[in-house]
C-alpha cells in the first residue's frame, strides 16, 4: 500500500530524527555556553573594577591623613595654607570616588557602603578641629585631636574598606543561575531503532 513506509524508509526516518536532535542539541550547547562565558566575564569584570576603586579610596584616605599630620609640623604659615588646599582638593576628589563607587555596591553590602561614608565623614570633621588646633599652633591639641578622633575614624573607614573589599572578592558559587545555564548535552542519548520483523520463511513446496 502507498500509506506504508518502505522498509528503506523506516530504517532512515530514526537516522534522520537522531541527526536532527543532535543538530538542536549542539547548537543550544554553543548558545549556552557563550551566554555562561559573556556572564562570567561581566562578573569578573565588575569586581576587579570594584577592587580597583576601593584601593583608589584606601589611598586616597591615607593621603589625606599624611597631609593632616603634616600640617602639624609645618614650619610656616605658607606650607600650612599650601597643605590646606592639598587637603581639600584630594577631599572633593575622595567625594567623588565614593559617590561613583556606590553603583558597585550590592544591596546587600549597602549597609558597609554608608558605614563608610558615614566614617569618613566623621574623619573629616576631625581633620577639621586638627587643622585648626595647628594652625592656632595648639600643637599639643593638634597631636591629641590627630592620635584621637582622626585615627579612630580613620581606623573605622579602613575596616569597612576591607569589609567591602572581602565582600566583593567572594568567588561567584558555581550553583550560580548564570552558570547553570548549560543543558546537560554531554550526556550520550541513547536511541533505539526498531528493526521491522524479517518476513516469515514459507516452507518449500
Amino acid at each position: 500500500m502507498r500509506g506504508k513506509l518502505t522498509l528503506q524508509q523506516r530504517l532512515i526516518l530514526p537516522i534522520v530524527l537522531l541527526g536532527l536532535v543532535a543538530f538542536l542539541s549542539n547548537v543550544l550547547a554553543v548558545f549556552s555556553i557563550n551566554n555562561v562565558h559573556s556572564n562570567a566575564k561581566t562578573i569578573v569584570d565588575k569586581y576587579m573594577v570594584s577592587e580597583g576603586r576601593l584601593e583608589e579610596i584606601r589611598r586616597s584616605m591615607m593621603d589625606i591623613h599624611l597631609l593632616a599630620l603634616s600640617h602639624i609640623v609645618a614650619a610656616d604659615h605658607a606650607t600650612m595654607i599650601q597643605l590646606v588646599q592639598e587637603i581639600k582638593a584630594e577631599e572633593a576628589a575622595l567625594d567623588e570616588m565614593l559617590a561613583d563607587y556606590e553603583s558597585f555596591v550590592a544591596e546587600e553590602d549597602a549597609a558597609l557602603y554608608q558605614s563608610l561614608v558615614q566614617d569618613y565623614d566623621a574623619f573629616k570633621h576631625a581633620l577639621v578641629y586638627l587643622v585648626c588646633a595647628s594652625a592656632d599652633s595648639k600643637t599639643q591639641e593638634a597631636y591629641a585631636t590627630a592620635n584621637g578622633d582622626v585615627a579612630r575614624w580613620s581606623e573605622a573607614a579602613e575596616a569597612d574598606i576591607d569589609a567591602l573589599s572581602a565582600a566583593v572578592s567572594v568567588p561567584v558559587p558555581s550553583t550560580s543561575p548564570a552558570l547553570r545555564l548549560v543543558p546537560p548535552t554531554s550526556i550520550p542519548i541513547v536511541y533505539t531503532v526498531n528493526l521491522p520483523e524479517p518476513f516469515p520463511k514459507t516452507p518449500h513446496s
